[in-house]
């Protein structure tokens, strides 16, 4: 795989380096946008984003060795444990309908080598009774080879031995299927690279009213990251902060 900043690039790594991703996202969903900033933070098998929506600070710390999501809400100061038991969306899989194609654009993300890839994907899905077709198109940014580098191989490797990529539905609620979906196209893309940024929109396909209304409303989703490090990562950042409460599910 291509794109290295050099071979002293790669040397001048550090053998267990952490990283940190910082930018910003947005989401239109039934005719309202939100916006905000984003931080990625990856040390050995472990993951944490933090956004803030509407000016309140959350966080998502994964532990992908025992398949643990902490979500924190920092304004009410409370930590909700799940360990989901979901298993790999293999209808999902196998109906997605996926063209990702490098455009030839590239750009630089700290020392990561950023390419533009041209993203066309539709599975079948169900909306309340009626069946549909999902279409996402957009542009996405991928750094091929940067997994393979040493402070993404702990994670990678990681994802790789199980089914991280797993949407296991929420208080007995199934998830959406614009979540299965994006969730489906990502894991495919993860194998070309890790992400530096993005802009999908998702439209519906279908004779029955629900589908007409969702393709009518419409969703789009973006992320931008536009700033990479290697330092290292304090291990407080992945844990519950002392003071808050604990609800396990």
């Amino acid at each position: 795989m291509k794109g290295w900043l050099g071979v002293l690039g790669l040397l001048a790594l550090p053998v267990n380096a952490d990283v940190s991703l910082l930018g910003r996202s947005s989401v239109t969903a039934m005719g309202v946008t939100q916006s905000g900033q984003e931080q990625l933070l990856l040390a050995d098998k472990r993951m944490r984003r933090d956004t803030l929506k509407h000016g309140r600070a959350y966080s998502y710390v994964y532990n992908l060795e025992n398949r643990e999501l902490v979500m924190l809400d920092h304004f009410l100061k409370r930590a909700e444990v799940r360990k989901p038991q979901g298993t790999d969306n293999k209808d999902a899989s196998a109906q997605l309908k996926l063209s990702l194609k490098a455009s030839g654009e590239k750009r630089a993300l700290g020392h990561w080598d950023c390419l533009a890839h041209t993203l066309v994907a539709s599975m079948p899905v169900q909306i309340g009774p009626e069946r549909a077709t999902m279409h996402f198109s957009g542009e996405i940014w991928l750094s091929p080879g940067a997994e393979e580098r040493a402070e993404l191989k702990a994670f990678s490797q990681a994802v790789a031995a199980h089914s991280f990529w797993d949407v296991p539905g929420i208080d007995g609620r199934p998830p959406s299927p614009e979540t299965v979906g994006i969730a489906e196209v990502l894991k495919r893309a993860a194998k070309k690279g890790p992400l530096c940024a993005g802009e999908v929109k998702v439209s519906y396909e279908g004779g029955g009213s629900m589908a007409s209304m969702a393709s009518r409303m419409g969703s789009q989703a973006s992320l931008s990251y536009e700033k990479l490090s290697t330092d290292t990562l304090p291990a407080e950042a992945f844990i519950i902060p002392a003071g808050y409460s604990v609800m396990s599910y």
